[in-house]
C-alpha cells in the first residue's frame, strides 16, 4: 500500500473516508475535473518542512486528521506596453499574479499575491497521496476562464500606470528610471541655454544702441571747442563698454555654472553692479551719463527678468500618469494552478496551513 501524504512528510494521518463530512463547502478528487482538461495546470512544489509553521517555524498543531491538499489558484502573466506620444515615452514590463481561485460567481483579488512567480518551480504533477480540494456544488468549466481573463483585463487597466515627470515650457519628459532631482537638473540645463540664448540678444541690442550713441558724440564733435568734452565723454562710454561687458560675462559664467540656482544673488555680480554704479556716480559727461544710466537700468531689469523667468520655467515640473490601454496588454499565460495546503482537523474545525 502506498505510503499516505502526511507520513511522508512526517505527521500524523489517518484514512480519508467522509473526508467531506468535516468540510461541507468542499469536495475532494484524485484528479481534476474533466471539464478543465483543455486548460494548462501546474502545481506549486511542497516546501522543505512542511508541517512547521512559514513564519514562526514552530510545529503545526496535530489533530486528529491531518492530510496535504490542493486548493485551485490562477496563475496570470501578462506582457505590458505603455506608450505616449508626444513625450516619446515606450515601455514594455511583465507581470505575474499568483492569487486564490475565486469562490462561485465573484471575481478573483488581484490584489492577495500568494506568492512570487517562479516559472522554474512549477511541477507537472501532485505529491502522492494527496487530494484536490474544490468548492462543493460548483461547475469547474474551461469557459469561465474567458471570464476570468477579462477580470484580469479590467484590473490591470485600473491599477497598472507608469509615471514621469514633464516640463510643459520647455517641452521635456522625463525617462521612466529618472529621479526628479536628475529631471529638475535637466531642465535647469535647458533653462541656462535658452536664457543665454535670448542674453546674446540682448547683449546685440545693447551694441547697436551704445553704437549709436557713439555716432552722436561724433557728431558733437563738429562742433567748434567740442574737442575735448568729446574726449571726456568718449572715456566714460569706452569705460561704461568695457564694465557692461565684464557684467554680460558675469552672468554668462554664472548661467552655466549648475551650482549657483539665481544669478543676482552672486557676489562678484553684485561687486561689479557696484563698480558700474560707482563710474556713473561720477557725474563725468553729465549729458551722456543721464542717457547711458537709463540704458544701464534698463539692461539690468531685462536681465533680471530673464533670470526670473527661466529661474521658474525650470521648477515648473509635474507628474504624468500614463495609464494603460487594452491594446498594451498581451495575457501570455493563464493557468489553473494548484496550491499544496496542510489541511488540520480537530474537533469539528478545519485549519489550513500553506504548505507552499
Amino acid at each position: 500500500m502506498q505510503q499516505m501524504a502526511g507520513e511522508r512528510y512526517g505527521f500524523l494521518s489517518h484514512p480519508m473516508q467522509d473526508a467531506s463530512s468535516s468540510r461541507t463547502e468542499s469536495i475532494y478528487l484524485k484528479r481534476p475535473p474533466e471539464e478543465l482538461e483543455d486548460i494548462e495546470q501546474a502545481y506549486l512544489p511542497v516546501r522543505e518542512h512542511p508541517e512547521t509553521h512559514p513564519e514562526t517555524q514552530t510545529l503545526l498543531p496535530i489533530g486528529p486528521r491531518v492530510r496535504l491538499v490542493y486548493l485551485p489558484a490562477i496563475l496570470a502573466c501578462a506582457e505590458l506596453s505603455f506608450f505616449e506620444n508626444q513625450a516619446n515615452f515606450s515601455y514594455r514590463r511583465d507581470v505575474a499574479r499568483i492569487v486564490p481561485f475565486p469562490k462561485k460567481e465573484s471575481d478573483p483579488d488581484w490584489n492577495a499575491i500568494l506568492l512570487d512567480y517562479d516559472p522554474h518551480s512549477l511541477k507537472p504533477a501532485r505529491e502522492k497521496g494527496a487530494l484536490l480540494s474544490l468548492e462543493k456544488g460548483r461547475r469547474y468549466r474551461a469557459e469561465d476562464f474567458n471570464s476570468l481573463k477579462a477580470s484580469l483585463i479590467r484590473h490591470l487597466l485600473q491599477t497598472e500606470e507608469e509615471r514621469i515627470f514633464f516640463n510643459r515650457h520647455l517641452k521635456l519628459y522625463s525617462r521612466r528610471d529618472e529621479g526628479l532631482d536628475e529631471f529638475l537638473l535637466s531642465c535647469h540645463e535647458q533653462g541656462q541655454k535658452l536664457a543665454a540664448q535670448e542674453a546674446g540678444e540682448l547683449i546685440h541690442k545693447m551694441k547697436t544702441r551704445t553704437d549709436r550713441i557713439r555716432q552722436k558724440e561724433q557728431q558733437q564733435l563738429l562742433k567748434p571747442g567740442a574737442e575735448e568734452a568729446f574726449r571726456t565723454r568718449n572715456r566714460s562710454l569706452e569705460t561704461f563698454d568695457v564694465l557692461l561687458t565684464r557684467v554680460v560675462n558675469q552672468y554668462l559664467s554664472i548661467w552655466h555654472d549648475p551650482n549657483i540656482a539665481f544669478p543676482a544673488s552672486s557676489p562678484d555680480m553684485e561687486g561689479v553692479r557696484e563698480k558700474v554704479k560707482a563710474f556713473f556716480d561720477n557725474g563725468e559727461g553729465e549729458d551722456i551719463t543721464v542717457e547711458l544710466m537709463e540704458f544701464r537700468d534698463e539692461f539690468f531689469e531685462n536681465l533680471h527678468n530673464i533670470d526670473n523667468h527661466y529661474q521658474d520655467v525650470a521648477a515648473d515640473v509635474e507628474e504624468l500618469d500614463i495609464r494603460l490601454v487594452e491594446k498594451g496588454i498581451d495575457i501570455v499565460r493563464f493557468a489553473l494552478l494548484w496550491a499544496p495546503y496542510i489541511e488540520v482537523t480537530d474537533r469539528g474545525t478545519l485549519h489550513l496551513h500553506r504548505a507552499f
